[in-house]
């Protein structure tokens, strides 16, 4: 019985949703293109029940680009699967650091990537003591070089996520410079590109800054912000994102995608979100 209730509501949500949607998708307007997809890590209680069920939802909020995170009880196959059922394209995926730090686990991304159909493979995160070194950091660089020159020789384009560790100070920079701008400086630009995660950018690190001083090197955004009373709202925070949406249109970006760390009213901000997103430059 539970089951039976738990698709009641999940068809009740699909029903009841608004679908309507610009020449450019949810999210989007005649000037901000996007596309605007959802990180599935924000669907990850609906998921964790039944993965059909959250891609569904996904369609049904009126994605049609997603970023998997994990595919939970299914294989990759399955999953691309549910994916091509609801309708769901996937252009990134993001994998655990130590797959990159092999050939073996280069190899196993590889496949995982090519049977989800991405254009862009990176992580999320790596290990360090806090806080991060310029040791550390060189160490990185290498396996970021490295993993994203094989990549690239399958047609794969190898990005990082920041997670606001890595913008400590850089002693060998320039003033105001940090170890995020060591990352960026010391990759190849051929072979790594960035996530940017605009939670995640601490002080003194301005986003807008960034994408002018490092143009063509931004592939990917998540659009994300602190919580407020009501739980993640684009609205209710003070980034100015009519500003940030144009700025990194115009530095590269081939994506945006609304990721929550905070799941409480996850349905009605999202639409909520879609809308205010869909508000600006108008």
């Amino acid at each position: 019985m539970k089951k039976r209730y738990f698709w009641l509501f999940i068809g009740y949500l699909w029903s009841s949703l608004a679908l309507a949607q610009g020449p450019y998708g949810v999210g989007t307007t005649e000037e901000f293109h996007g596309p605007v997809g959802i990180q599935m890590y924000s669907l990850r209680e609906y998921c964790k029940l039944n993965v059909e069920a959250g891609l569904k939802l996904a369609a049904g909020l009126g994605f049609q680009v997603i970023e998997p995170s994990t595919t939970f009880q299914l294989s990759v196959e399955d999953y691309k699967k549910l994916m091509d059922q609801y309708g769901l394209k996937a252009i990134s995926r993001n994998f655990d650091y130590g797959k990159f730090t092999t050939d073996e686990g280069i190899d196993s991304v590889i496949r995982d990537a090519q049977a989800f159909g991405v254009k862009y493979v990176g992580t999320a995160w790596f290990p360090h003591e806090k806080p991060l070194t310029e040791e550390a950091m060189k160490k990185v660089v290498a396996v970021f070089n490295h993993a994203g020159e094989r990549l690239a020789k399958e047609g794969l384009f190898f990005t990082f996520h920041n997670h606001g560790f890595e913008f400590e100070p850089w002693s060998g920079g320039k003033e105001g410079e940090t170890l995020y701008d060591m990352l960026i400086q010391q990759t190849d630009p051929r072979y790594v590109g960035f996530e940017l995660d605009i939670r995640w950018i601490k002080a003194p690190t301005n986003p807008l800054e960034l994408f002018q001083k490092y143009p063509n090197r931004w592939k990917l955004m998540h659009l994300k912000c602190e919580s407020s009373s009501e739980g993640m709202l684009l609205e209710k925070s003070s980034v100015d994102w009519s500003a940030i949406l144009k700025a990194s249109q115009e530095a590269g970006v081939e994506a945006w995608f609304l990721e929550y760390d905070d799941v409480r009213n996850i349905v009605p901000n999202t639409m909520r979100n879609l809308r205010f997103l869909e508000s600006l430059n108008q």
